[in-house]
């Protein structure tokens, strides 16, 4: 069992005293990052902008809007008293939390596909810390959820704006209460990028003697804005074989709309963005979507 933390910073001006500066307030959880639990760092890797930018392009780290409200439900553990006096526990304490988040429908839907199942979860504090769990000798991963539930956003009202509730259950309290982490990253967490969601429609689709062209719009989900300034390189192009395609050209004319060409003489298949694609500084993906001459 083992822990670490950065939030006491050494005095030098102190002799022989320990730690000089020890703040007692790591300040409530303002976002937090899901994982799977295979996602780990060193805290040199975790402290620094770039590590994580990697991680949500490759998909390993995903990002939740910045929270806007904490209630902690955490639960007592139970005890059974004997009539000699003595107590066995019979139920563990449950250390479980709602945080509220004020976000339109489409970013709603977007954490909704995140629910009903665990995560290893990162939480980036007020304070400018970042809470996770120590796994090993500088090895440090997300504290362990066994239930992430996203409730349905709430009835907008003439006072209230509309609410997502999230509910996390942790796995074992202990993961924090005896292994915490604490790391203090040198940027603030809160300007790193979520993915966005793409929308990709088939315009028109032709095949001509083994070159296939197929005309598609892509737009920002939610806005309708178009996606301007895709290459060639990010589009994942899949004939009716299953065979991944290379795409020749990708002319854009107009804003958002390309015309996809590659030599291939499918006549059906599926196209979309290729994993996560980067526009300046924007991060979008899409689903796969069908196309037929």
């Amino acid at each position: 069992m083992s822990n670490y933390s950065e939030l006491c910073v050494e005095d030098s001006n102190l002799l022989g005293t320990g730690v000089g500066n020890c703040p007692k307030l790591l300040g409530p959880d303002v976002m937090f990052i899901l994982s799977e639990d295979t996602l780990t760092g060193t805290a040199a890797e975790l402290k620094t902008k770039a590590f994580w930018d990697a991680k949500i392009k490759s998909k390993e780290a995903f990002i939740f809007p910045l929270v806007r409200e904490v209630e902690p439900q955490n639960v007592e553990a139970t005890y059974f008293e004997a009539g000699d006096g003595s107590s066995y526990l019979i139920k563990d304490e449950v250390r479980k939390t709602m945080y509220q988040f004020i976000e339109n429908i489409v970013t709603h839907s977007g954490m909704k596909s995140y629910a009903n199942r665990g995560w290893n979860i990162w939480y980036y504090t007020e304070q400018g810390y970042l809470r996770c769990h120590t796994k090993g000798v500088d090895s440090y991963e997300g504290l362990k959820a066994s239930r992430f539930y996203v409730n349905a956003q709430t009835t907008q009202t003439f006072t209230d704006a509309l609410h997502t509730p999230v509910i996390i259950e942790q796995a074992d309290v202990n993961d924090w209460d005896m292994e915490y982490g604490v790391i203090q990253p040198d940027f603030d967490m809160k300007d790193l990028e979520g993915v966005f969601q793409a929308d990709v429609v088939e315009v028109s689709s032709t095949q001509v003697t083994g070159t296939l062209t197929v005309n598609i719009k892509v737009s920002v989900k939610g806005t309708n804005t178009p996606l301007a300034g895709l290459l060639p390189a990010d589009f994942n192009l899949i004939d009716e074989s299953g065979a991944t395609v290379t795409v020749d050209t990708a002319v854009e004319s107009p804003s958002g709309t390309y015309a996809i060409v590659a030599t291939d003489d499918a006549t059906t298949g599926t196209i979309g963005l290729k994993d996560v694609v980067t526009i300046g500084t924007d991060n979008y993906q899409s689903v796969l979507i069908p196309f037929a001459v």
